[in-house]
Formats: structure tokens, sequence, C-alpha cells
């Protein structure tokens, strides 16, 4: 009977304990559940281990003549790990105000006392993974490896945790900065042609620390990414840069509000210079809309050779037909009334109209031709292209506004203001795309701005001129259109005869257009007028045409003939003297020379390629970077290792060794070019200056 009792009192002690551990158990799940989990979660939240994406390299832009015209620098996002396990707290405390005073120095938008609150606040929580500083140049992550905590003993202390990014830069600085545009917003050239700069990223093992910040892990599955290609474009810097500068200085004169200059080669539409420029609240002038390519407004006189190509391809009109000027001032159907800023009086020749502009000519012979038919004026300008845009492969295009007859806000007016450039609007690079069709024998050119696709030193795709339309009119009517543009320079009373002056014969129209804003009236009273030149040059063989569109000048000048006529001049100067085509050649006969093959770069590099293609290789000294020649079938390769405190010699390297080493040792590199380093701004062996500029000149 006692064992019977003592063995359920062991069942019953031990059920007891049972329930008491069942519901500890579930007091425990209750409390992490429902008291710990927040705190849990987010601690498993900060040490994922994720594959994460790492953003290639994005390609690079050059001009026509393989200049660079932007690129990506690598720069360096630090963070610092101030509980790494090799510093001490003796080091701490004895290192942490000699590193934040070198901290200040280095990083001047925070002081020593800052550094020293945020690295001592850090130490005291346990933090493993803080922001230091973002976007730090090589140079400065080469200084920043050398300080107190992070490097003791010779050696580094682990502490310093590198993300490497990279940052778009333009080594020419604002020239074609508008027309060059921006991935971020999809903008000119980074954003029309972004599937090709951007790359493909690759990816990476990281974990996820305190603060959201992710931290790299090294593991054999990573994918590096694969770099953009890089993007020749059709722009010439050299003529970017006399297109702006002139521009800038007729903006300047006049206090206009902004201004375009865009230059188009006649038989490619490819476009050699884009210009936009906008004054600032301070009075400069500086890139920022593109508004050649965005911005449509009356055009005033520059649409009178649309309005005349389409009646003398309707045979509706002739150069030679004789048409009454009204002594300047005509009214039409409701009463309102077209004048003309100058009239030669009397009957004058069509020709004659339009060497001197005539409003009231030209108003009057278009509305004669088409006022019993307007919808046949509306399917002639539909037939020349100018209803629609021109397709150029940047965002952004505005669309032509030309009045449809069949549509609302026709009027009997419409006919005779549209003849002379008033209740229509076309972008200044619309108006240019036609014109380049009239110098061009009638071909209308789409315009561009990218001529091929290279990964590295190969072409990967090509962009060839491409036909709009083979005709907007016939050959006949294009020379009847550019013996008028001519006579508007040649003429006796033209409007274009301060263009005689230039070495070359040109064609091309004034244009001036009061701006419909507020009634046409400026703050002070004053009328806003819109002043243009469009035309090509040189007119007895036509390689280039050029438009400048000026908006509001205020200092006195107000037509297109004092205010944009002067820019055209002094850009087709430039042009002129620049291109060698217009040059006579003094020798043509070159003798051909055999001069061994020299290159530079890792020695690597140069062995195996010589390798590759035949050569006995013969190399010498230690280091590894070289310089090797290579001639018949020997290829001598001399090694060396690099000093730091001179400026090495990077003659005959690639764009990347060149910049590799140059930025290692403290220079900051301007290419200029494609291929290998012809030439380069600073000796070698000079001593080296940190951030000192050195510009590199390659070439194929």
């Amino acid at each position: 009977m006692d064992a019977i009792k003592q063995i359920k009192r062991r069942i019953y002690i031990t059920y007891f304990a049972v329930c008491v551990l069942g519901l500890a158990i579930m007091a425990q799940v209750l409390r992490v559940q429902f008291v710990m989990g927040e705190g849990l979660r987010k601690r498993a939240e900060e040490h994922t281990l994720s594959y994460r994406t790492v953003d290639a390299l994005r390609g690079n832009i050059y001009d026509a003549n393989y200049n660079v015209i932007a690129t990506s620098v690598p720069v360096y996002d630090v963070y610092v790990d101030i509980n790494a396990g090799a510093i001490s707290n003796k080091m701490f405390e004895s290192r942490i105000d000699t590193l934040t005073l070198a901290l200040g120095n280095l990083f001047k938008d925070k002081g020593k006392n800052q550094f020293r609150r945020e690295l001592t606040t850090a130490r005291n929580n346990k933090d493993r993974y803080i922001l230091l500083k973002r976007e730090v140049s090589f140079d400065d992550l080469k200084k920043l490896r050398k300080f107190p905590i992070f490097y003791e003993d010779k050696r580094s202390t682990g502490s310093l945790i590198v993300e490497q990014k990279s940052k778009r830069r333009l080594p020419f600085g604002m020239l074609a900065q508008r027309t060059i545009g921006r991935e971020v917003d999809s903008l000119g050239i980074e954003g029309g042609f972004n599937k090709y700069l951007r790359g493909v990223g690759g990816k990476r093992l990281m974990e996820k620390m305190a603060g959201g910040m992710w931290k790299p892990i090294n593991d054999e599955n990573s994918e590096e990414p694969t770099n953009g290609k890089d993007v020749i474009t059709t722009i010439d810097i050299n003529l970017q840069d006399v297109a702006e500068n002139e521009l800038n200085n007729k903006l300047v004169e006049t206090g206009a509000s902004f201004g375009c200059v865009v230059l188009m080669e006649v038989g490619t539409g490819n476009i050699k210079a884009m210009a936009n420029l906008t004054r600032q609240k301070d009075g400069t002038y500086s890139e920022d809309l593109n508004y050649a390519v965005g911005s449509k407004a009356e055009p005033g006189s520059t649409f009178k050779l649309m309005s005349l190509v389409a009646a003398m391809e309707d045979g509706l009109v002739n150069p030679n037909q004789l048409q009454d000027s009204y002594n300047g001032t005509r009214s039409f159907c409701d009463g309102r009334t077209i004048r003309d800023v100058h009239t030669l009086g009397g009957k004058i020749t069509i020709q004659q109209a339009f060497e001197t502009s005539s409003n009231v000519v030209i108003a009057g012979a278009v509305n004669d031709a088409y006022k019993a038919s307007p919808q046949k004026l509306y399917n002639r300008f539909k037939a020349m292209h100018i209803t629609e845009p021109t397709g150029i492969d940047i965002r952004g295009e505005a669309t032509p506004n030309i009045k449809d007859p069949s549509k609302q806000y026709w009027s009997c007016t419409s006919i005779p203001w549209m003849a002379h450039g008033y209740e229509l609007e076309v972008t200044p690079l619309q108006t240019l795309t036609f014109y380049n069709a009239i110098a061009n024998n009638g071909k209308m050119m789409k315009p561009m701005l990218v001529k091929e696709i290279r990964d590295h030193d190969k072409v990967v795709q090509t962009f060839a001129p491409e036909v709009l339309a083979e005709h907007v009119c016939s050959p006949a009517t294009a020379m009847n259109a550019r013996r008028m543009m001519e006579a508007v320079v040649n003429g006796e009373h033209g409007t274009g005869k301060k263009l005689q002056a230039c070495l070359f014969k040109v064609g091309g129209k004034t244009g001036t257009a009061v701006i419909n804003r507020a009634g046409g009236f400026n703050a002070d009273g004053t009328k806003a007028y819109n002043a243009s030149f469009c035309g090509y040059f040189p007119a007895d063989k036509p390689k280039y045409s050029c438009i400048v569109f000026i908006s509001n000048p205020v200092n006195g000048q107000i037509y297109g003939g004092e205010v944009a006529m002067p820019v055209f001049k002094a850009v087709a100067d430039k042009v002129y003297a620049l291109d060698l085509e217009f040059k006579h050649p003094i020798n043509n006969s070159i003798a051909a020379t055999t001069t061994p093959i020299s290159t530079r770069g890792a020695v690597i590099d140069i062995e195996t390629a010589a390798k590759a293609m035949g050569y006995n290789v013969t190399a010498s000294g230690d280091g590894p970077w070289a310089s090797g020649t290579m001639t018949g079938k020997s290829a001598r390769v001399s090694a060396s290792n690099i000093n730091e405190k001179i400026v090495p010699d990077v003659t005959g390297m690639s764009i990347k060794d060149a910049m590799y080493l140059l930025e290692n040792v403290g220079l900051r590199v301007k290419p200029i070019g494609y291929g290998k380093v012809l030439r380069q701004s600073i000796a070698p062996g000079s001593p080296v200056t940190p951030n000192q500029f050195i510009t590199i000149e390659l070439a194929n």
C-alpha cells in the first residue's frame, strides 16, 4: 500500500512539474512574441544576408573627335567599424583626438569635435558600421587609410569599410551640358542612349548592419557587373565652344532672356554644335533648358521660306512674279493690318520681297494663292514634313503647331498670318531641318546626335545618316529657294547684307517676331521680340546649316539682322577657318615609313598580347608596369616599378592603365581623345603635386 502511495506521489509531482514547465514555456513564448518580439525582429533584419545589385560603371560619352565629354569617375562611401577587434580601449582613448583632428582637416564640412562625438557615441553604443563620409576621392581615401586608429603598427586595423561607386563628370564643364543631359531625368544623350550607357549590374553577398547599412562579404557566387558601352556623338567640342562663346557674348550684350545655336552638316544631318543658354538671376548665362529641341514659338520671317516653297511647288507663285506692296500696309478680311518695317513701294517681285522681308507682299501672294483652297496649303506643309517633329533621338522634342483648316481656330486671317510666321509654332531645330533640306537640294535629313556605340575599341553599332524625305520639294523649287536666300545676303536691299563680309558665300533668312505673351509687351511696356537667322554655307557647295535664335533682347537691338545674324557670322567664320576641307593641300604625297611598334602598360598584358601575335618575348627588369617594343618577330619588355613621388610616363598606354597610374600618385586626370596616350601635359619624372590636374591626349 505504501508503495502504491509512493508511486502516486511521484506521478503527481511529475505531472505538476510538467504543468509548471509547460506554463513556463507558454509564458516565455508569450514574452518572446509580445514583449521581446519587436526587438528580436529588428535585430534579425539588421543582420540579414542578401545578394544585392552592384551597379555597373556607366559608359563614356565622346565628341566626334573622341574627346571625352562625359565620364564616370570612381568615388567611395566610407564607413567605420570603430568597435573592430583590433581597436583596444587604450588605443581608442590615446589616438581619438589625433584621428578626429586629421578628419576635420581632410573633410571641411565637419570639425574635430563633431567627428569625436560621433565616433565616441558609436564606440559606446557598440555600433559596428557607421557612415564616415560619402563620395570620397581616391586621393583622399589613400590619406584616410593612413590615419591613426585606422592604421596602427604599420598595418590596417580593419576598421574602414569602403564601398565604391561612380560619379558623372563633364571634363569640359558647361559645354553642351544640356545636350549631354542627365540619366536621372532621362534628358539629352544620357537619357536617349541610356540602354547602351548603363551596362548590366552584378550581384554581391552583403550583410545588413545596424542603421540599415550593408556590408559586402566575399562570396564565390558574386557576379561582377558588365560596364556600359561608350557613345560617340556627332558633336565637335571645338565647334561647340565657338557656338556657346559667340551666343553668350551676344546674350550679354543684348540682355536677352535666352538663346540657342544649332550647327548641322547639310549632307548627313549630323549636329556639330547645339548651344542653349538661359539668363540666370545674377545676369550670367548657363545651360538650362534645351530650347532648340523643346521650345516652340512663332518664328516670324524665317517661316516665309516654307510659305513660298509651298506656293512655288504648287505652281502658284514664282520668284519673278510682280506683287503690289501696298506701300507697306495692307488690311485683310476682318480689318486686321499687316505692316512692313521697310518698303520699296509699288509693285516688286517675290524675290525682292524675300530680300527685304516684306510681310505685306509675301502674305498677300500666299493668301491670293490659297484663299480659295486653304486645305491645299496645309496638305503641302504636311508633304514638306513641317507639321511633324524631326524625331531626333533625345527626349522632349515639341510637336509643331501648324493650323489645319478642317479643325477649329481657323479664320480668314490664318493664311496671311501663317505666310509670314504667325498663328503657328515650330522649334528652332525644326526650322533648321527644313532649311538644311533646301540646302541639300530638297532631301530632308534627320537631325543626328550620335554616330556610333563602342565597347572599348570595338564598334558595336553605327548610326548612319537617316533620310526623312527624299524630296520636300522638287530640285527646281529648291534651287529657286536657294537663289532667294542668297539674294538676302547679296541683293542690294537684302536684310543679310552684312554677311557679304564673309570669305565665302552664304544663303539664309532673317527673322523677327513679336512674342505672343501679355499682348506682346514686357513689364516696362516695351514689345518683346524673338530674333533669329537661319542659313547655310558655303552657298556654292553647302556643307553646314545653322540657326541662331535669341529671345527678348532688351538693350535696343531687336531685329534678327542685328541680333542673331552677327552670331551666325562669327560661328560660320570660325567653322570655315577650322574645317580642313575648305583648305587647299600643300603636298598630297607623304612618304611611308616603317617603325617598330611600341606600347606601354601592365607587364602581363604586353607579354600575353605579344605571345598571342607570335612574337619571341624577351623580358627584363622587375615591377608590374612595362614598355614593350616589337620589331620583326622579336618583342622586348622592360619592366619597372612606379615611384609615387614622381609623375609616371604613360605615353603609349590605354586610358584605363594611364588613369590608374596617374590617379594612384595623386593626380587628377583630364583625358582628351580616344585610343592610346599620345602625350601628357606634365613631363614624366616631375615631382607630384597632390590634386594637380594633368591632361592626357589620346589618339588611335
